[in-house]
């Protein structure tokens, strides 16, 4: 309230960041202010504060009545009513010195590397402004101020571009430097086998989300509780630039990464050798692969305090000819194989909100594609046999099964 007070002593004006509401704005009233905001500069909408309607100075804070889950109900707005989706910062009720009973609340929208916002509802694309008046308001965006915005969601496009082939590249240097040092999931040695690379982050990164100390933390107490341990294994954890890295974080041959930018690396060999059926892919071990970085992810995103959307880029290198190995009999069976492609990447989003409820759908998603990808297409297309899958990777992590 401190802060509230010194704007109106200050006689704060208003102006391109900062906008003063004396009541609960409407759903679209809302929305096409933050999105404004996210278009432009970003900048702070105060609820319950009254400003003077012909130079928008603060003349007084009267508050508004407190509003039921409002946080939560602006979150849902920005999420449903956006697109992108916005990402704003709520600020719990704060009562006004002279009526306890009443609060004002601040609503802080960031500059937005994910522009042009449009709003669902409306055709156009809202920045904020005073060309026509003495008011910021917000208005439609011109042409040539539309193609900024797409420049600044371009540029943000290749930053996360960029950390991708990092971090992709710190894998490839593992594997040239270490494979031949460490035992091979398929038990001998050579040149590795087929891998999985899945690259996740916020789909237009825009800066730092975590601190090296906030990386080293997540990494070393934030682990996820799989088969005999957990998930990562920590016993080998080093700094890199913008990220902390643990190798050999599973049994077989890998590589985890966090990034200062929110994103989320793991790759691993998945061909596996038995003594009857040769190599291939363990279709338990790859879903319950999945599902355990899906979980991490979450757990990233909600230390990160990021609710906007997530990009999941996939990647399956030197597939062509190994076969799936499943498990019907309780024996490993070979399935088919890749025929013509070797290297298949897949991609999906999902936003940070949905994460939580829709992990395992996202896990079926991802392996829908890979089955029909690598010629397996009864599979992929049969909801039975996804979700046995699904099952079969809770139970290869020693996990209880998800109630149907």
């Amino acid at each position: 309230m401190a802060d509230l007070d010194e704007l109106l002593s200050d006689s704060a004006v208003e102006n391109l960041r900062l906008e003063f509401k004396r009541e609960v704005p409407s759903k679209d009233e809302l929305l096409k202010k933050l999105s404004s905001f996210a278009n432009t500069y970003g900048g702070y909408l105060i609820v319950g504060a009254e400003a003077n309607s012909s130079d928008g100075r603060l003349v007084g804070l009267p508050g508004v009545e407190r509003q039921a889950n409002y946080k939560q109900t602006i979150v849902q707005h920005c999420q449903a009513g956006v697109l992108p989706p916005l990402q704003p910062q709520v600020s719990d009720p704060i009562p006004i010195s002279t009526d306890p009973e009443r609060v004002c609340y601040v609503i802080l929208v960031g500059e937005s590397f994910e522009s042009p916002h449009f709003l669902n509802s409306r055709k156009g694309v809202y920045i904020r402004t005073d060309e026509f008046s003495t008011r910021f308001e917000p208005k439609f965006a011109k042409l040539d101020e539309i193609e900024h915005l797409l420049n600044r969601r371009e540029k943000a496009s290749a930053t996360r571009s960029a950390l991708r082939q990092r971090a992709e590249s710190r894998f490839a240097t593992l594997v040239s430097s270490q494979y031949g040092l460490t035992s091979r999931t398929q038990g001998g040695s050579g040149a590795i086998g087929a891998t999985l690379g899945i690259f996740a982050g916020p789909m237009f990164p825009v800066g730092e989300l975590l601190s090296h100390q906030s990386l080293l933390q997540l990494m070393r107490d934030g682990g996820i509780g799989w088969r005999s341990s957990g998930f990562p294994s920590v016993s080998n954890v080093i700094t890199q630039l913008a990220a902390v890295v643990a190798l050999q974080p599973t049994l077989n041959f890998s590589i985890f990464e966090l990034g200062t930018s929110g994103h989320c690396y793991f790759a691993h060999e998945i061909e596996h050798v038995t003594r009857s059926q040769g190599s291939g892919i363990n279709i338990n071990s790859l879903v319950g692969h999945l599902l355990v970085y899906a979980r991490y992810l979450d757990k990233l995103v909600s230390k990160a305090n990021y609710s906007g959307m997530l990009t999941i880029q996939l990647r399956l290198e030197r597939v062509r000819g190994v076969r799936w190995l499943y498990f019907s009999s309780g024996f490993p069976q070979q399935g088919p194989s890749s025929v013509l492609d070797d290297d298949i990447d897949i991609g999906a989003s999902i936003s940070a909100v949905d994460l939580v409820a829709k992990a395992d759908a996202l896990v079926s998603g991802l392996l829908r594609s890979i089955l029909f990808a690598l010629n397996w297409p009864n599979a992929a297309t049969n909801d039975e046999s996804i979700k046995g899958f699904l099952r079969a990777g809770y139970t290869y992590n020693l996990w209880q099964e998800p109630q149907q």
